[in-house]
């Protein structure tokens, strides 16, 4: 092999020697916060859920049935949305636990057009001393609390089923703006499982961007947090597999993620728009409340500015120690930073300079 030939072939061999360097990176720290993290239905929830659907069952008939409404107890039909039906749940940074069960039953919403009466039927039938119930614009919710804390919450939303469509009962109890929106709640979540199924490294993805989220945005002002299912739509959009020997890089790939999300929004815009619509209809814009506000809008994108600021700073990082503290500053004091390497030539030194 001449000269030129040996420096290439010693030039080709560093860099990809960097590469496998590059991405292995944290491997073990993103594997410990995602253990950490993680959410499964436990058996809890699932004795809540199934409480409350006999409860429906026993007394949203008879309530429907006093008002002169029949709805026929063997026709309500349960599933589950939200994060526990597609496996991204969270359980961090003091959250409370957030299950949906929608109910579903047949109903024509053309004879019947005023959803608030059976949003509050629905209410009245599980309505209970120990709980805390609230009638909200997408559904009926209730908080379990402890110690002062909430602990979990149960969203109701509910549907009609009219010509084999369903209708999400959507509107506040005393407000005029009321409708049953048109959905496709069962749709939404085959084209999530499409992307989600068999694909354990997307999904712990979508459970970093939301606990992303949580240390990002003040959760005591809902409307400026990007909901859960604008970031889990951003990530399936996005992502691509990052794998090497068999073996997954979280870092790598959510930082791909991230990116594209960064370089989608308007650069040339101090004051970007950014839609994130439904993939089924209604096909609404789920960021439509940061939309709705310019300072929402400016803060959202200053946030994901940063975030891929702070994972590519990870990323360049010349070591683990300094790389984890980068991720820390988005993820949270719960990502474990490694402890700093200190080499044998600075032991060496320290030594020689106690003793000199």
């Amino acid at each position: 092999m001449n000269l030129k030939n040996k420096i290439k072939y010693y030039l080709n061999f560093k860099v990809v020697q960097k590469e496998v360097v590059f991405t292995m990176k944290l491997k073990k720290q993103f594997q410990d916060f995602h253990d950490y993290i993680k959410s499964p239905l436990t058996d809890q929830l699932k004795e809540k859920r199934a409480m409350f659907e006999d409860e429906i069952k026993n007394n949203f008939s008879t309530v429907c049935d006093e008002k002169g409404i029949e709805i026929k107890k063997s026709d309500l039909n349960f599933f589950m949305q939200g994060s526990y039906s597609i496996s991204t749940a969270i359980d961090a940074y003091d959250s409370s636990v957030d299950l949906d069960l929608a109910v579903a039953f047949e109903f024509n919403v053309e004879d019947n057009s005023d959803c608030r009466e059976i949003k509050g039927y629905m209410r009245d039938s599980i309505d209970n001393y120990n709980r805390t119930i609230d009638y909200k614009i997408p559904c009926i919710t209730v908080t379990y609390f402890e110690d002062g804390e909430e602990s979990y919450h149960i969203d109701f939303p509910i549907y009609a089923i009219h010509n084999n469509q369903y209708y999400l009962a959507k509107g506040k109890e005393y407000s005029s703006d009321y409708k049953w929106e048109l959905s496709d709640p069962k749709g939404l979540k085959k084209y999530l499982e499409s992307y989600l199924a068999n694909n354990s490294q997307l999904r712990r993805v979508v459970r970093y961007l939301k606990c992303w989220k949580l240390n990002a945005f003040d959760r005591n002002n809902g409307n400026e947090v990007p909901p859960s299912i604008a970031l889990t739509l951003l990530a399936c959009k996005y992502f691509e597999e990052k794998k090497e020997d068999n073996q997954d890089y979280d870092l790598e790939a959510l930082y791909n993620v991230v990116k594209k999300i960064k370089d989608s929004i308007d650069s040339y815009s101090d004051d970007p728009y950014y839609y994130v619509n439904l993939p089924v209809v209604p096909y609404t814009d789920t960021m439509f409340k940061i939309n709705s506000n310019s300072s929402y809008r400016k803060k959202f994108k200053s946030k994901i500015y940063d975030f891929e600021l702070q994972l590519r700073n990870a990323k360049n990082a010349g070591d683990e120690h300094t790389a984890g503290e980068y991720v820390r500053k988005v993820l949270g004091e719960e990502f474990e930073v490694p402890e700093k390497q200190v080499d044998a030539g600075e032991n060496k030194f320290r030594r020689t300079s106690q003793f000199g």
